[in-house]
């Protein structure tokens, strides 16, 4: 060892001395060393591999993959081999003019079909393993749906689905199918939530914060990725929907796992209980022109601009992405978001009005007031 250390320090010399008096050939002694091979990354040639590489390192969600999937499946196949090198311009070109004559809309082919593709082969651009990416400047014009009605519930709609929720459950009915029935709409009529976001909740979700009762909706269940506080709203609180909760124990609120045939993170069983509560609502005789669930969080909005609050704080409510970084500064606190929410109408299904909740400052000190003025 000492033998070959002290050659080395003569060959090193050496050549430094070389250098000293201009002399900058190659080193001879240097092709005594192999070539260097570390570090240089396996190459994928698979459109497939590439697109599982890509998942894992974007961490896309289990229900993206499951979507995407196939749809890089039928790239495939149209290219006709699973080979990166196979996927050109013209023959994208091609699939997207296939999937529109197979009689896809061209919504789904430009936001599934061609972005999982152009998203796949853009990270292999990325990787090096191909020159370009054929998916870039693929374009597909979209027609934008015409308007006919309003995109939240009418006050009308909204009495419909809550005074179907306080009718009593047929024999046949789960106890959690009822309890989604029955809690769902109102919880969505007064957070302006994502239906998922409410049917995934569990017992821990609901908590009480500078006082104030809330949900706390779980990150991996917004389409933000970011978790939020929205208070319970008082009427709910008279209801009786802290007592279901407690009757809960720490079992999920509207799903029974033991009763589900085996969720998945591609199908969760609380998505279930949304596609449900839909149907049943369609069958309430709410028309086609309105989603059944996300008609609440129009619904919501529309309420908030009529109540005049405040817009940062109902979209942080509602968990819209901020509009700028500057809207992204700062906490929602628990107190400051019910100051908000108090000025929203309160819904009272036994008239065919909607009353005024108490404003804060207002009514405070009336404590055992709960309604006031009515409204249109």
């Amino acid at each position: 060892m000492a033998i070959a250390v002290s050659k080395a320090r003569r060959l090193a010399e050496d050549h430094l001395l070389r250098n000293a008096n201009g002399d900058y050939s190659p080193d001879p002694d240097a092709a005594r060393f192999p070539e260097w091979q570390g570090g240089a990354q396996p190459q994928v040639t698979s459109i497939v591999a590439a697109f599982k590489a890509y998942a894992k390192e974007a961490e896309l969600g289990a229900r993206t993959v499951k979507k995407w999937g196939p749809i890089i499946d039928r790239l495939v196949v149209h290219v006709g081999r699973d080979d990166l090198s196979a996927v050109t311009r013209t023959k994208m070109i091609d699939w997207k003019s296939d999937l529109l004559a197979q009689g896809l809309s061209s919504r789904s082919v430009r936001d599934g079909y061609i972005a999982a593709a152009k998203a796949t082969l853009e990270y292999a651009l990325g990787q090096d393993w191909i020159k370009t990416n054929p998916a870039a400047s693929i374009k597909i014009r979209v027609k934008k749906k015409s308007r006919t009605r309003e995109k939240g519930f009418t006050l009308a709609e909204a009495i419909t689905i809550l005074k179907a929720t306080l009718a009593k459950p047929s024999a046949q009915t789960s106890r959690e199918t009822a309890a989604a029935r029955r809690w769902i709409p109102w919880i969505c009529a007064y957070t302006g939530a994502r239906v998922n976001e409410i049917t995934s909740l569990v017992p821990d979700d609901i908590r009480t914060l500078a006082g104030v009762p809330v949900f706390r909706i779980q990150a991996e269940n917004t389409k933000t990725d970011e978790y939020r506080i929205v208070p319970i709203n008082d009427h709910l609180i008279e209801q009786g929907l802290l007592d279901y909760v407690k009757s809960r124990g720490s079992q999920p609120l509207f799903y029974d796992p033991a009763r589900s045939r085996g969720g998945t993170d591609a199908n969760p069983h609380w998505q279930k209980v949304g596609e449900r509560l839909a149907e049943w609502i369609r069958k309430l005789g709410i028309p086609k022109g309105v989603q059944p669930n996300h008609g609440w969080r129009h619904r919501f909005s529309s309420a908030a601009m009529d109540a005049g609050m405040d817009e940062r704080i109902q979209n942080i409510i509602q968990g819209h992405a901020p509009a700028n970084e500057a809207r992204a500064y700062g906490d929602l606190w628990p107190q400051t978001a019910q100051r908000e929410l108090q000025k929203l109408p309160r819904y009272e299904v036994g008239a065919p009005l909607v009353r005024r909740m108490p404003r804060l400052g207002r009514q405070l000190s009336k404590k055992t007031r709960t309604g006031n003025s009515r409204t249109r």
